[in-house]
């Protein structure tokens, strides 16, 4: 096991998807923060385990959205803003990822 970290970029707009490409599958998350202004999210990860995308979404404080298959991870403040970070559950696919080795 190795403790990874992935930065998130920052939305523009509310409900925005950030892919992240490269994360083992089965990662664990650990803490999201903010790290030189850049949202940083630190997983637990299994390094032997195939490479897999994962989609988050940003969604901004008092917006409405949609949270069938989200799962909440972790709150980030910017300046004024205030953005929750969630993951939509069931977006990996490990038959279309790569492994180490």
């Amino acid at each position: 096991m190795q403790i990874w970290k992935f930065e998130i970029k920052l939305p523009k707009t509310h409900g925005t998807e950030v892919i992240v490409e490269g994360v083992p599958f089965g990662a664990d998350f650990l803490r999201l923060a903010l790290r030189n202004d850049t949202p940083v999210l630190w997983m637990k990860v299994d390094i032997t385990r195939n490479l897999v995308p994962l989609y988050f979404y940003w969604v901004g404080s008092t917006l409405d959205f949609d949270d069938r298959d989200l799962e909440y991870i972790d709150t980030v403040q910017v300046g004024s803003l205030v953005w929750h970070l969630f993951v939509k559950v069931g977006s990996i696919d490990p038959t279309k990822s790569q492994s180490y080795g």
